[in-house]
């Protein structure tokens, strides 16, 4: 793993969103003995707002009333070099986990 994403994920002044970040961190504890830092798991946080869906999908389509597309969700995720789709895919992931942080931020 570069040292550059070490040091981005173990640094505690960067706040860092995701989903079903156990999964994430147990994948990643094969790789490095490296500690993720100032990480919010939004199915965690999500509670906080009476929302008990635990999916991207749904937690989305209630706060925005609009679906997010998950098809490439099942795609081969080990390849070497990802798909143009997978790229989108994942970058509208990280998007969309930022957007539902903010918008609930924004909300308190």
């Amino acid at each position: 793993m570069p040292s550059s994403l070490e040091s981005f994920l173990k640094n505690k002044d960067v706040k860092k969103i995701g989903l079903s970040l156990r999964d994430d961190f147990h994948g990643l504890h094969n790789l490095t003995t490296v500690l993720p830092g100032n990480f919010i798991d939004l199915q965690t946080y999500v509670t906080k707002f009476g929302i008990e869906d635990m999916s991207l999908q749904k937690i989305y389509a209630i706060l925005f009333g609009k679906k997010i597309s998950k098809r490439e969700r099942l795609s081969n995720w080990e390849a070497d070099v990802l798909t143009e789709s997978q790229q989108r895919y994942a970058a509208l992931d990280a998007w969309a986990c930022l957007r539902i942080y903010q918008f609930l931020e924004c909300s308190k």
